[in-house]
């Protein structure tokens, strides 16, 4: 370059405004992706109220079912690790500690899982790795000891299976 002779910018502007562009067509994809998953969370609350609401008519409850409930007539005979598996959303009927928070479906009972419950969902949708839930098997069935958010999220999209850590545990009756 000489001396006193202004530099020619038109390259530099042109990579810089690619860079911008590539950054503002990521921005509005990600946009795209959370109000997706703020809509999918509405219609999954919206369910769950609907479902409780005709509950109140049929006397069926809709409620998550506790492990505590399960195990509380038997005492535990032996505890294995199972390991990774890929589980059936349909088996998972309930819960270690979050009965409150989701129904038997696990739609979210109240806009306070909002926040979390999207942030998962935008994962889902980005095609981003999901760490395992954790879960205990009883008998053919499972309840959730970790990602009751993933798991809700999952139903709500639609899938059939999620991967999970396994716990089994044999219960002997009392």
């Amino acid at each position: 370059m000489e001396k006193g002779k202004p530099m020619n910018t038109n390259i530099l502007d042109h990579i810089s405004i690619n860079k911008r562009n590539g950054c503002e067509q990521r921005n509005s994809q990600l946009l795209f992706v959370h109000n997706q998953s703020i809509i999918l969370f509405k219609k999954a609350l919206f369910k769950g109220k609907l479902r409780r609401f005709f509950s109140f008519f049929t006397r069926k409850s809709v409620n998550l079912q506790s492990i505590t409930a399960e195990i509380s007539h038997a005492s535990t005979y032996s505890i294995s690790d199972c390991g990774y598996q890929s589980i059936p959303l349909k088996r998972i009927i309930g819960s270690e500690n979050r009965c409150q928070d989701f129904d038997f479906e696990f739609s979210p009972r109240s806009v306070n899982t909002l926040n979390r419950w999207v942030k998962v969902a935008d994962l889902f949708l980005l095609d981003e790795i999901i760490p395992p839930v954790e879960l205990i098997q009883i008998g053919w069935n499972y309840f959730v000891r970790d990602g009751h958010h993933r798991i809700s999220v999952a139903k709500a999209l639609g899938k059939e299976y999620i991967d999970g850590c396994v716990r089994i545990y044999l219960l002997k009756e009392e």
